[in-house]
């Protein structure tokens, strides 16, 4: 006799993208079959297959569910900064508070490094790019010197702060006895904001 799904209709979507996660977590992508994520979402095989037509589509389904992003640009959305400063200070507490909050969010993107050869990340990319450009733009026109580099440019490069955050947060700090420095974010965005050099002292 077929097993009977223990979750409700309405939930069993989210019960697969749950038990996938896990199961990509723990083995990797090839690891992991489409019966080993129904019997942890306690459901059938047919059941899994009726959400998503194979392992594949439902891997992209979870990359994308945890992705930053879907916290951080309706809160953008929402913040009321008056300066170029304050948004990329605000900006970068909230991408890396929402990165903090997707653990596994690091091994996911190695599984896609590694197995896929980042196969899905430029359209994932490509999907959120109209947003993230309409913020980097709306960020032009508050109080304060933006210097004339492309939305691109500005949007690639503040990635490039909150990764290298994220990752040697996750990777080396976070894992330090005694700790090396305890929520050093401010000083990555002084950094990005003015340089390491400081300024000559007048004579």
């Amino acid at each position: 006799m077929a097993r009977k799904p223990n979750v409700k209709p309405g939930d069993t979507r989210s019960a697969i993208l749950q038990a996938a996660y896990e199961s990509f977590l723990e083995n990797g992508y090839h690891g992991t079959s489409m019966r080993d994520i129904a019997r942890r979402a306690k459901l059938t095989v047919a059941a899994a297959y009726n959400h998503f037509k194979n392992k594949e589509q439902l891997y992209v389904a979870v990359l994308h569910a945890h992705q930053p992003y879907n916290h951080v640009l309706p809160a953008l959305a929402d913040s009321k900064v008056e300066t170029v400063e304050a948004f990329v200070r605000t900006t970068a507490r909230l991408v890396t508070g929402a990165l903090a909050r997707e653990p596994g969010l690091i091994r996911l993107v190695l599984i896609e490094i590694v197995e896929f050869k980042s196969k899905h990340i430029p359209k994932l990319f490509r999907d959120i790019l109209p947003q993230s450009l309409a913020v980097v733009r709306s960020a032009s026109k508050l109080k304060g010197r933006l210097r004339r580099f492309p939305p691109a440019v500005l949007l690639r490069s503040f990635l490039g702060l909150v990764v290298s955050y994220y990752i040697t947060e996750q990777i080396i700090w976070k894992n330090s006895r005694p700790p090396m420095q305890k929520d050093c974010l401010d000083a990555f965005i002084d950094i990005y904001l003015h340089g390491v050099t400081a300024p000559a002292s007048a004579e």
